[in-house]
């Protein structure tokens, strides 16, 4: 990576990092039931971000939720995709669709529409 790359990349990393705190960990723990948003289980649990750094996702209430370290490691390019193609990818269309409307219908519930307001996904 070039120079010029490398500090656009550490700028638009640095500048996903708004606000988190333990309240809001303890928070989106609770809305999945201590749970990963995907599978349901409770064992290597990690956040995540909904809508990734990468497609211009922040560190803020709404955009981060619980999952297991299967689901969080190794995405297979989930970095590439919206959260949605992504879940399509992973789950199939049926699934995938499901498990994506829940998230965000739990992630805009839970954070009073943090996730539209500072969102760059679009559907």
């Amino acid at each position: 990576m070039n120079k010029l790359a490398k500090k656009r990349y550490n700028k638009k990393r640095n500048d996903a990092y708004v606000y988190w705190s333990d309240d809001e960990t303890i928070r989106i723990m609770f809305a999945f039931n201590n749970s990963c948003a995907y599978c349901g289980s409770k064992y290597n649990i990690e956040l995540d971000h909904f809508i990734p750094i990468k497609r211009g996702g922040k560190t803020i209430p709404g955009n981060i939720y619980p999952v297991c370290r299967e689901h969080n490691r190794g995405k297979d390019g989930k970095h590439a995709k919206l959260p949605r193609d992504w879940a399509i990818w992973k789950f199939g269309f049926e699934n995938g669709d499901s498990l994506y409307q829940d998230i965000k219908r739990i992630l805009q519930i839970h954070y009073e529409g943090w996730y539209y307001r500072n969102s760059t996904e679009v559907g």
